[in-house]
């Protein structure tokens, strides 16, 4: 079975992405990176009821994406 990544970036998403810093836009960017490339999701949470497979990427800083 192949599993398709696709990652879909919001209004909101970009606005809250432009308000970090270059280095946390960095950070954010190399995880959604792996994500797509790689199928390596790190720390993350599949929300429950949702037929599309939504995930949670999650942070030790408390981020939630």
């Amino acid at each position: 079975m192949v599993y398709v990544i696709k990652i879909r970036k919001t209004p909101e998403f970009d606005e809250w992405l432009s308000c970090l810093s270059l280095k946390e836009q960095a950070q954010v960017e190399a995880r959604l990176f792996r994500v797509r490339e790689l199928s390596h999701f790190g720390d993350f949470k599949r929300l429950e009821g949702c037929v599309y497979g939504l995930y949670e990427l999650r942070w030790k800083n408390g981020w939630r994406v």
